[in-house]
């Protein structure tokens, strides 16, 4: 199964990061409900690797802390934008979370992550290279984007199912930090060792 660790947006969030939506030719918008912060992206894991894999992420703790969307931006190839994206700050808390994350998925007997860790929320993605006009005028519209902070208490580990439609996500599990209050860790299910 393909996995990702991830941390859940506020309703009042995705519902403000949907209105950013426009009509942009050859642009896939994300689902409101598919919004989310990104820790780590873990690719296809089999039913051992992900019970490891699960049992590390659990023993990861830290006290919570508060980010704010701020400002946009886009990721772009040889061949141009391929997705635009929303700011986070302050991103240090964040960072340091990813690296924990990677330390565990390490520990899981997982490839490390080669690209560097940069806090964002994806809205758009590009098939083909947008109009660069179009990214401009919309990267200035909204480049004093901010929106309310917001306290992030733990993370989720989600599977990723590919289909034509669109990425449609599960969760699996809760990883909730020590001081949210919320008791132990809940989880979603176990895994079949034989599943790939």
């Amino acid at each position: 199964m393909r996995l990702f660790s991830a941390i859940e947006l506020p309703s009042e969030y995705r519902s403000a990061l949907s209105n950013l939506q426009q009509n942009f030719e050859g642009a896939r918008w994300v689902p409101e409900s598919n919004l989310h912060i990104t820790l780590r992206f873990f690719g296809e894991v089999n039913g051992g690797q992900a019970e490891d894999l699960a049992y590390e992420l659990q023993r990861i703790d830290m006290p919570s802390f508060e980010i704010m969307a701020k400002g946009t931006g886009q990721f772009s190839g040889r061949t141009g934008v391929k997705a635009l994206w929303v700011g986070l700050a302050p991103q240090d808390s964040l960072k340091g979370l990813n690296n924990i994350v990677e330390r565990a998925s390490r520990k899981a007997g997982l490839k490390p992550e080669r690209q560097s860790y940069r806090p964002h929320i994806t809205i758009a993605r590009f098939n083909s290279p947008p109009d660069p006009e179009k990214v401009r005028n919309f990267l200035e519209r909204h480049a004093n984007l901010s929106l309310k902070p917001f306290r992030i208490s733990g993370f989720s580990l989600f599977s990723s199912d590919l289909r034509k439609s669109g990425a449609l996500y599960r969760l699996e599990a809760d990883f909730p930090f020590s001081d949210a209050g919320l008791g132990d860790t809940p989880f979603f299910g176990a895994w079949d060792n034989k599943q790939a």
